[in-house]
């Protein structure tokens, strides 16, 4: 199971710890999954695997699809989510510039937010052309392959740049996804160089 890199000296709820991992076991192309596939992908026991699955039935996070006889995620546990982004400071205070940026150009333009290794979308306005590419909120995308995580990362001392590297890895998401650290650094220094970055 995804551990996070923050210590603590408080024990982790480890049924919390499991039903996290359930969750987090959907998504691209396991978007129905059975008990066998839920527990490999959670790292937990095909009991716990159950267990859990049938407390988030119950509480309306999951549910059994009769016809791929298969449990997916429910519409609801998009509230979690939405939690997070209802009155969300910089949400709101980015969308007007967002928009006019989006009118201005015609292109997609993204808020997104480092979380670890990370960037989040959490906002997004679309381009307006026929064919775009689509980047769902609360898309997650490696920092090193993304231009707002190598801006974020250009920000950072060099040794955090470094930790983050080291801890992710660093495989291609496209044909053009750069996957050579040196090339990584490479942009990043360039992003640093940028003006308005320092």
């Amino acid at each position: 199971m995804a551990k996070s890199n923050q210590s603590s000296a408080i024990p982790l709820n480890q049924s919390i710890e499991k039903a996290l991992a359930v969750l987090r076991a959907f998504g691209g192309n396991r978007r129905a999954l059975n008990l066998g596939e839920i527990a490999t992908a959670a790292g937990v026991s095909k009991s716990s695997a159950q267990r859990v699955t049938h407390t988030l039935q119950y509480f309306g996070y999951v549910r059994r699809d009769a016809q791929a006889k298969r449990w997916v995620l429910s519409p609801r546990v998009l509230n979690i989510g939405y939690g997070y982004l209802s009155g969300h400071a910089l949400i709101e205070g980015a969308t007007s510039h967002l928009l006019g940026l989006n009118v201005a150009t015609g292109e997609s333009v993204s808020l997104s937010e480092p979380d670890d290794t990370q960037m989040i979308y959490i906002a997004r306005f679309p381009s307006h052309r026929h064919f775009y590419i689509h980047m769902p909120i609360g898309r997650a995308l490696p920092m090193f392959c993304t231009a707002a995580g190598r801006a974020y990362l250009s920000r950072l001392p060099i040794d955090e740049v470094s930790d983050i590297l080291d801890r992710s890895p660093l495989r291609a998401l496209t044909s053009h996804t750069v996957t050579d650290r040196k090339r990584i650094l490479a942009l990043i220094k360039e992003a640093r160089a940028l003006p308005g970055s320092t």
